[in-house]
């Protein structure tokens, strides 16, 4: 259990939710519709879902790394940032299926997505980065329509 101390000094409560074992955690999505928790292990390669009702994580190994995460609504798929672009996952119990909506970075093994967002009309807007060397000013900001996989 720790304390927080908020710029106006209220000071706030917080205990860890969960251990990881993440080598870099990032993406954290709240999921309403399934009441859940989706988040990424980028350099690890995995998806991981936690539902607070459950005592176990749920966990993907991906063959690339993955910026980010975010499901798609009435669907059991999920749309994922990966380092060469964007991908639709079948998450389930056996082997991750998916299928390219728009590979960004094929030709570019230095370059990944790095976080997105969707907005209200169902859009991804996506940011990317130059995995080699951050500190060059190679990163883009992407919108996918919503079903048309175009950015």
């Amino acid at each position: 259990m720790g304390r927080l101390t908020t710029w106006d000094k209220t000071v706030i409560n917080s205990a860890v939710a969960l251990h990881l074992q993440a080598e870099l955690g990032e993406g954290l999505h709240w999921d309403g519709e399934r009441g859940c928790l989706w988040c990424v292990d980028i350099t690890g390669q995995r998806i991981i879902n936690w539902r607070p009702t459950e005592p176990a994580l749920r966990e993907w190994l991906l063959p690339q790394p993955v910026g980010w995460v975010i499901p798609l609504l009435g669907q059991q798929a999920v749309l994922a940032g990966f380092q060469q672009g964007v991908v639709r996952l079948q998450l389930g119990d056996g082997p991750v299926q998916f299928e390219w909506v728009c590979r960004l970075f094929a030709d570019a093994p230095q370059l990944r997505l790095n976080d997105a967002k969707a907005d209200s009309t169902g859009a991804l807007w996506a940011g990317s980065l130059n995995q080699a060397d951050e500190l060059r000013s190679d990163g883009c900001l992407f919108r996918i329509d919503a079903g048309a996989g175009t950015a």
